[in-house]
């Protein structure tokens, strides 16, 4: 009598022990698919953050730019008052500073000081400072900024969108690869079935719920629910998750009843 076929558990959602472990034996396909609706999901959030934190205050500083004004070979052409501020949010702000001296620094989260010859990024992890271009000329001014902003808004939030997506997917498969060998060790040590194929697959649905938890803290951020603290805490922690999740799914294969070996004892023949 033939015996029942096992049917193959379904990889669909990889938020749990055994989820991670039905990837080790879904087809390629299927791991790329649940990646793809992962990036989609990421990339729609990244954009969404950007609209509601960040252009609110790159809009306001076009806005309250003069008539006239650029960048110029190195240096900054600025007809308005020596210190301005041209836009502060809760996230962002955009100011001006002619004098060269410090100046007290707004309570965003990142600012953007532009000065005579440099312009200067302050934000949690420092101080940037850097000069402007040298060849070239930049338009600085309310008349040309805001019809090529209007213009070119659309176009770079889907650049970004195809970014972040094809960013995902280069870091997941890279990330998949460099985990893969160490979870084929741990798996054959804990005398599991799983394969180095398997292993890569596993590995990669296991940045699934990394991802998903990155995303969850870029949105309470830009909801305004962490700070940037905070968003860098769950930053961190989102590395962290793939991990737990590969020794996890690891543990919840079956045995390799193959690797068990069923011959009889070498060290029978020897002490008779």
């Amino acid at each position: 009598m033939d015996e029942p076929e096992v049917r193959k558990p379904l990889a669909w959602l990889p938020f749990t022990p055994r989820g991670v472990a039905a990837f080790s034996t879904a087809s390629t396909g299927r791991i790329l698919l649940v990646q793809a609706l992962v990036a989609v999901l990421a990339s729609a959030t990244v954009v969404w953050s950007l609209h509601l934190a960040w252009f609110p205050a790159v809009e306001s500083a076009i806005g309250n730019l003069p008539d006239a004004g650029d960048i110029r070979v190195g240096l900054l052409d600025w007809r308005g008052p020596e210190t301005a501020t041209l836009a502060e949010t809760h996230f962002l702000a955009f100011t001006v500073n002619l004098t060269g001296r410090d100046q007290p620094r707004t309570t965003s989260h990142l600012q953007v000081e532009l000065r005579a010859r440099t312009f200067k990024v302050d934000s949690l992890f420092g101080t940037n400072e850097r000069i402007y271009p040298g060849r070239s000329i930049t338009p600085l001014n309310r008349p040309e900024l805001q019809p090529w902003w209007g213009a070119w808004r659309l176009p770079v939030t889907a650049l970004i969108a195809i970014g972040v997506f094809v960013l995902l997917f280069l870091s997941w498969f890279l990330l998949a690869t460099v985990y893969c060998l160490p979870a084929r060790l741990a798996g054959f040590c804990a005398n599991r079935d799983l394969t180095l194929t398997g292993s890569w697959k596993l590995c990669g649905a296991s940045l699934m719920p990394g991802s998903l938890f990155l995303c969850a803290g870029i949105w309470a951020y830009a909801a305004g629910t962490f700070d940037l603290m905070k968003l860098t805490l769950v930053f961190a922690m989102h590395f962290v998750l793939p991990w737990l999740f590969i020794a996890a799914g690891i543990w919840a294969l079956g045995r390799d009843e193959k690797a068990r070996g069923t011959g009889s004892n070498p060290f029978q023949k020897a002490a008779s």
